[in-house]
């Protein structure tokens, strides 16, 4: 997704005070595994000059279609690692805009298979406009390499928000720079099949426990 766009979305969902259908769509595609930070969780963590990121959280649910929702009999354990790219985040040239590429996600709990494992090579997050301190995610498309739900998620992506609790460093306007150690908590992600939704109102949704979602489209080809 260009990052004009991205901006653009957000600062019509802030205007508007609530949801709107910018782009289109604002809809959540089915199914997606629902991931929540609870107490013991570590939510966000990245250390490093350049930065390796780890989210940590725990997934819930699957959620199938509206009011279609299957709770994991055993809560598994959600984890996400990354690493830092000046070039993406130059590339992109928004402001609080920053770029890791080299994921990997893993969803399933230690002894146990996998429910999903998968890469992907961009996941970008954006200061949602709102406050300095929360940002949104969105990864580009998922390639899943493993997991006994693969069949079930053909395809998606990592959509989700967190707030930021302390950073190396900040900008010039005062939001926290992410291409430097930071921490976080209030993790929400989803993964699997979402689609466009405002990245201010995914945030408004997630903090109330709302179902909302703002997928990153695919990076143009050069990326």
């Amino acid at each position: 997704m260009n990052r004009t766009t991205l901006s653009s979305m957000i600062g019509a969902a802030v205007v508007g005070g609530g949801l709107m259908s910018a782009a289109g769509a604002a809809t959540v595609s089915y199914p997606y595994i629902d991931v929540v930070q609870q107490g013991a969780d570590l939510g966000v963590v990245a250390t490093g000059a350049t930065p390796t990121l780890t989210m940590q959280g725990t997934a819930i649910s699957i959620i199938n279609g509206p009011g279609n929702v299957t709770s994991l009999a055993t809560p598994a354990t959600f984890t996400l690692t990354a690493t830092y790219s000046a070039a993406l985040t130059a590339a992109d040239g928004q402001p609080n805009t920053y770029d890791y590429t080299d994921g990997i996600i893993s969803i399933g709990n230690t002894g146990s298979a996998p429910l999903v494992t998968a890469t992907f090579t961009d996941l970008v997050m954006q200061s949602s406009g709102t406050s300095l301190f929360n940002y949104v995610v969105a990864s580009s498309p998922l390639t899943y390499t493993g997991g006994s739900l693969v069949g079930g998620l053909t395809g998606g992506e990592i959509v989700g928000s967190f707030t930021v609790t302390g950073a190396s460093a900040y900008t010039s306007s005062g939001a926290a720079n992410l291409s430097l150690g930071y921490a976080g908590d209030n993790l929400t992600a989803k993964v699997g099949a979402v689609v466009p939704l405002p990245a201010a109102a995914w945030l408004l949704l997630s903090g109330i426990g709302g179902l909302g979602a703002l997928a990153r489209g695919r990076r143009e080809a050069q990326f």
